[in-house]
């Protein structure tokens, strides 16, 4: 994959202000409420799927959190469509998952061109290599995308509410099991080496957010 929209990646990852979104307004058009979860969930009309399933994402992975810190963050989701996004965060590229303020986190609800800006051409690929990224990231319709891999950051993203509900838990902790919880949950993650490298990435952006 290209190395720079990587860099770009690991620059945003660094870059986010929990903050960002402190004076966002919240917009014209109102999100609909997800009821039946430990936590608020927020979404932007016709994605109740997409906020279902990163609901469920996030509540495993808080279950599991639980068992090994004894504690569970204070959480509202927000998944919003690219007319909403600026209505509820400051934080400029659509498609980054982030958390705003210390209980908030924000995540798209739909494909976008920065997801897309990572797919690799398929066409400067050895064979072999194909196959694998077609497996992690191929989608029903013969395309590919990047979703998965930026539903794991989600996993990320949220452990950095941990740290910033209870910063002893910034310590190494918080980013390594929710990757365990990862390897519980087979239907929401890529597959192949593909997917394991860019999981690798994320884990290494979370590590140096924390130096």
């Amino acid at each position: 994959m290209r190395m720079k929209h990587w860099m770009t990646l690991v620059a945003l990852v660094l870059c986010i202000d929990p903050a960002s979104g402190q004076n966002a307004e919240q917009g014209v058009n109102a999100l609909q409420r997800l009821d039946g979860f430990s936590f608020t969930v927020l979404y932007s009309a016709g994605h109740e799927e997409r906020a279902r399933a990163m609901a469920q994402l996030c509540e495993r992975t808080m279950v599991y959190m639980d068992g090994q810190l004894d504690f569970i963050p204070a959480l509202q989701l927000k998944v919003l469509a690219q007319v909403d996004w600026s209505a509820h965060t400051a934080f400029p590229v659509y498609g980054m998952p982030h958390p705003v303020r210390d209980t908030t986190l924000v995540l798209a609800a739909e494909d976008n061109d920065f997801w897309r800006s990572f797919v690799p051409d398929t066409a400067q690929l050895p064979g072999d290599l194909v196959i694998q990224v077609r497996s992690a990231y191929g989608t029903p319709d013969g395309g590919l995308s990047m979703q998965p891999f930026f539903d794991l950051l989600v996993l990320h993203e949220l452990a950095h509410l941990y740290h910033l509900q209870r910063p002893w838990t910034s310590h190494g902790f918080g980013w390594a099991s929710s990757s365990r919880t990862c390897s519980c949950t087979p239907s929401l993650q890529p597959r192949g080496p593909i997917a394991s490298g860019a999981h690798g990435l994320s884990a290494h952006g979370g590590r140096a957010w924390h130096a």
